[in-house]
C-alpha cells in the first residue's frame, strides 16, 4: 500500500486514519512501514505504533516502523 497527499482522499492524518487503514494488516502481511513526511504526521504514526505495542503485541513486531 502506498498512500500520498495525492491519493489519500483528503483524509488527515490522525490515528482513526492509520487505524483504518491498517485494519486488515497483521504482522503475517506487514514487514516494514516506512513514513516519510511532515513531522507531525510522522508523530502520529509513531504514538499510534507504540499504542499498537502496548495494547496487541504480536499485532506489529519490533522494527516494522521507520521514520524517515
Amino acid at each position: 500500500m502506498r498512500i500520498s497527499s495525492e491519493n489519500k482522499g483528503g483524509a488527515r492524518w490522525d490515528g482513526e486514519w492509520i487505524d483504518q487503514q491498517l485494519a486488515s494488516y497483521n504482522s503475517e502481511n506487514v514487514k516494514k512501514i516506512w513514513v516519510c513526511g511532515p513531522p507531525v504526521m510522522s508523530e502520529t504514526f509513531e504514538m499510534k505504533f507504540r499504542e499498537y505495542s502496548q495494547s496487541n503485541p504480536g499485532r506489529f513486531g519490533t522494527g516494522v516502523l521507520e521514520i524517515l
